[in-house]
């Protein structure tokens, strides 16, 4: 509460009394609290953003070819962060104090609908949760592997298709990401071959901070990609 004492005085000033008005301001106080975290929640997304951002055009400009490459390839990763944060920015009531989720299954939907075109791609499987704090982490991967598919892989051809299934169980959640009828195995770079590149730091990064594992593996007709994240690192 807030409480207001004042003196009552009689006709010669001698205090005879006091008048006591009390006030009660909770839910002032509690809109202040909610303001204080959502400031705090924007400043910890805006700086996470930020260096995520500075990282992804750090590792793009050594990634060799031209300069208009260079460009487009941030372009890309940025615009599909931007994909995945309009999903979890778009649940805000106003209430940051915690981080928003999103649908798994609508967050693979949002990063490989660049790449739909006839009946190609199919996305399956169980629902899941995914926290804003690892939506960044899986956006990025699930991007990469969408980039690479469209270069050499399931999308470069047109009888090509691409199958994610969302599988949970127990304790984990596991992410199958199998292309068929891609064209021929690229040479070894990105994504977990010989020369350490974008990919292949971002696949390490992932499996630090969510605790994932991931295993790849060259079919005779394409890549087969096999992620396995904790529900708990993979929620929060």
């Amino acid at each position: 509460i807030s409480l207001t004492i004042s003196p009552i005085h009689d006709a010669h000033g001698t205090i005879v009394g006091a008048s006591k008005i009390a006030r009660d301001i909770t839910e002032r106080r509690i809109a202040q609290e909610q303001q204080q975290l959502l400031m705090g929640e924007m400043h910890h997304r805006v700086k996470n953003l930020f260096a995520l951002a500075n990282a992804i055009v750090a590792i793009s400009s050594r990634a060799g070819g031209t300069l208009e490459d260079t460009v487009g390839m941030i372009q890309d990763r940025l615009q599909a962060l931007a994909r995945a944060h309009e999903l979890t920015m778009g649940q805000i009531d106003g209430d940051l104090s915690s981080p928003q989720q999103t649908e798994l299954l609508a967050l693979i939907h949002a990063i490989l609908a660049p790449y739909l075109a006839g009946e190609r791609i199919f996305v399956e499987g169980d629902e899941c949760l995914v926290g804003g704090r690892a939506v960044t982490h899986i956006a990025l991967l699930l991007h990469e592997l969408a980039t690479n598919a469209a270069k050499y892989g399931a999308l470069s051809v047109p009888e090509g298709q691409l199958i994610v299934r969302v599988e949970r169980g127990g304790r984990d959640v596991r992410l199958r990401w199998e292309e068929r009828g891609g064209g021929p195995l690229p040479a070894r770079g990105d994504m977990g071959h010989a020369r350490e590149g974008f990919g292949t730091r971002l696949e390490k990064g992932v499996a630090a901070t969510l605790k994932a594992s991931i295993d790849r593996d060259w079919r005779a007709d394409g890549l087969f990609v096999s992620i396995s994240v904790p529900r708990t690192a993979l929620e929060s």
